[in-house]
């Protein structure tokens, strides 16, 4: 789209296109006059349409389609679970009351944050001694 779109600005002359300009660029692109003249269209109710922005913008359309997402509200509802629910996805999905997979998605988003503890209480310190020396 914008390799079409510079195409036709590099051609225009004084806001217009001359005559066989859209047939040129779309042999050029190998598409389709419509697909060409429905283009420079877009551009120009872009910049001078009611809701202009002053930018030409002749992105695709197809990111507004299907099924609209369900507004889970992670950030609002997980700092009131006690961090002992928050432990895995599992056990904070089922204290939201959302299925598991929803809450996985949402969290892969970044939408919230499980909790789990940096420091492990149930190694002893002969085990955690051994840790730090496997380490180093």
């Amino acid at each position: 789209r914008n390799g079409l779109l510079q195409a036709l600005l590099h051609r225009c002359v004084e806001g217009s296109l001359p005559k066989g300009t859209i047939n040129d660029v779309a042999k050029e692109f190998q598409v389709t006059r419509q697909t060409v003249s429905r283009l420079w269209r877009r551009a120009k109710e872009s910049i001078n349409g009611p809701e202009s922005t002053g930018v030409m913008d002749v992105s695709s359309r197809m990111h507004k389609c299907g099924r609209k997402r369900k507004e889970l509200d992670l950030d609002g509802r997980l700092p009131e679970i006690p961090l002992n629910r928050r432990g895995t996805v599992r056990s904070a999905a089922s204290a939201l009351n959302i299925p598991p997979s929803s809450f996985h998605r949402a969290f892969k988003r970044g939408e919230g944050r499980v909790h789990t503890s940096a420091v492990k209480p149930f190694l002893t310190e002969d085990n955690r001694t051994g840790i730090c020396t496997f380490d180093s």
